[in-house]
């Protein structure tokens, strides 16, 4: 199979940093069976967290052991919402805010685009390699990447 047809997402969890309903009221709603939950020993945290990777060299799966790794206990799973767990996320939604620089949606975080073209063209061929584009578009009546 392809590399390319392997970067697909198998589902697709979309948040932004404005979403109060699965940043906030989802995990007030799980509080009580949260805590149910906590009290009988039912979260398994000392498991490490198994990961895998089409584009990592040689073994396509990894183990996370510890937070500074990025690993989360497994009580993280049941109080926030898979868009809000960095340790899940498999790709990126970026918009352009600038000729060389697009701001991924779920952080805020600001990337610098090596070739201008990439974002004013809104090519996927044209950015950076290690960037992973799969796909682009503009939004509708805009010229926004």
């Amino acid at each position: 199979m392809p590399l390319d047809a392997l970067d697909r997402p198998l589902f697709v969890s979309i948040t932004s940093t404005v979403d109060a309903v699965t940043k906030l009221a989802m995990p007030i709603g799980h509080g009580i069976q949260y805590y149910a939950l906590e009290a009988t020993g039912s979260f398994r945290d000392n498991h490490p967290l198994q990961c895998f990777d089409p584009f990592k060299d040689g073994a396509q799966s990894w183990t996370l052991n510890s937070a500074a790794e990025g690993a989360r206990r497994q009580r993280a799973f049941y109080m926030i919402t898979a868009p809000h767990l960095a340790a899940l996320e498999s790709h990126w939604m970026l918009k352009a805010t600038g000729k060389d620089q697009m701001r991924v949606s779920s952080t805020g975080e600001i990337v610098k685009v090596k070739d201008a073209l990439a974002i004013s063209k809104c090519d996927a061929g044209l950015f950076d390699k290690d960037m992973h584009v799969t796909s682009t578009f503009r939004l509708p009546g805009s010229e926004t990447c």
